[in-house]
């Protein structure tokens, strides 16, 4: 006969809840996202792009030359999450390969280049359903006059 004391059944059940929490675990499913960024028809040529699901971490990417962007969620490899995604553009003058700064004691990002409800998810206009497969995405940012 087996006995069984208070801490040695809530050992058990732990246990079992732990092993049923990693079998139920899933690793988000990532499809590839690539596109361009242009602000008032003009590539943007440096700063960021961030996309945020619904939930897990963001996908987050470098803008280069010409506008191209590639997207990566650190921790689980390229691409982004699929489903709908809120859509940051950060671009701060900080960003800019040609800054140099000033010496000033505390370092800010500076003055954004473009629009500020572009720079926080839940303000930016834009969105992007991430499909299984390729992503080719071209966004398009406006000067804010059509708000």
């Amino acid at each position: 006969m087996i006995r069984c004391n208070a801490r040695t059944l809530c050992c058990w059940l732990w246990l079992g809840a732990s092993l049923a929490l990693v079998g139920c675990s899933r690793v988000p499913e990532l499809a590839p996202v690539q596109g361009l960024v242009k602000y008032i028809v003009q590539p943007l040529s440096f700063c960021s792009v961030m996309f945020q699901g619904p939930s897990g971490p963001p996908a987050t990417g470098r803008i280069g030359e010409g506008g191209a962007f590639q997207l990566e969620v650190r921790g689980l490899g390229p691409g982004a999450m699929v489903g709908l995604n809120r859509v940051r553009i950060s671009c701060y003058e900080t960003q800019s390969p040609d800054f140099q700064p000033s010496g000033e004691a505390e370092m800010s990002l500076g003055r954004s280049l473009i629009p500020l409800k572009y720079t926080n998810p839940r303000t930016s206009p834009l969105s992007v359903t991430v499909t299984p497969g390729d992503n080719q995405v071209s966004l398009e940012l406006t000067d804010g006059s059509d708000v």
